[in-house]
C-alpha cells in the first residue's frame, strides 16, 4: 500500500477545495441555457367587425378577434375584455373567456389554446339597445354613419408562468 505524506495529502486536499470552488463559481453565473424558451407575443387583431339585425330599437354588433401563436409551445388565451364607442361615449361593454386565477388548466371552461403557429378567431356578439342617452346619434348608428372605438385588454397565460400577461389595444375602426 502506497504511503502518502502530510504534504501530498495537504496538496491533494488544496486541489479538490480550489476545484471546488471553482465549479461553484462557475455555476453560479445566470447563463441562458441552450434552448431556451424565448416568449414572443401573440399577434392580435380585430378580423371582422360588423352590425346585424338592426332595427328601431336595438342593433347587434359581431366582432371576431384573431390571435396568432407564434411561440413554439401552446398558450392559453384567458379573457378579452373590452368596451365599444361611438364618437367617443361608451355603448356597450363585454367580454369572451375566463381567468384561470394562477391555475394553468389547459382548455378548462372558457379558454382558448392557441397551438403554435396557427390562428383562432374567437367571435363575440353584443346588443346595443336605443336609449335617451344614445338618441343623438341613434339615427347615424343605423346607417353605420359612426366613428368606432373598441378599446380593451386581454390576457394570455405562456406554459412557465403561472398567471397571465395582460396587453391592451385601443383601435379605431
Amino acid at each position: 500500500m502506497a504511503e502518502f505524506g502530510i504534504f501530498q495529502i495537504g496538496a491533494i486536499g488544496g486541489g479538490i477545495a480550489v476545484a471546488a470552488v471553482a465549479i461553484f463559481i462557475f455555476l453560479s453565473f445566470d447563463r441562458p441555457e441552450e434552448g431556451e424558451f424565448v416568449f414572443k407575443d401573440v399577434e392580435f387583431n380585430i378580423k371582422d367587425f360588423k352590425l346585424t339585425n338592426i332595427n328601431a330599437n336595438e342593433t347587434k354588433v359581431s366582432i371576431t378577434f384573431s390571435l396568432t401563436n407564434p411561440n413554439p409551445n401552446t398558450v392559453i388565451l384567458e379573457t378579452i375584455d373590452y368596451e365599444l364607442f361611438i364618437d367617443k361615449v361608451r355603448v356597450a361593454a363585454s367580454g369572451v373567456g375566463e381567468r384561470l386565477g394562477g391555475a394553468i388548466v389547459g382548455g378548462s371552461g372558457r379558454t382558448f389554446n392557441i397551438i403554435p403557429g396557427l390562428t383562432v378567431d374567437i367571435r363575440d356578439e353584443v346588443v346595443i339597445k336605443k336609449t335617451s342617452s344614445n338618441q343623438e346619434f341613434w339615427d347615424d348608428l343605423q346607417s353605420n354613419n359612426v366613428q368606432w372605438r373598441i378599446k380593451g385588454s386581454y390576457v394570455v397565460t405562456e406554459p412557465q408562468r403561472e398567471s397571465g400577461k395582460e396587453y391592451t389595444f385601443d383601435t379605431n375602426l
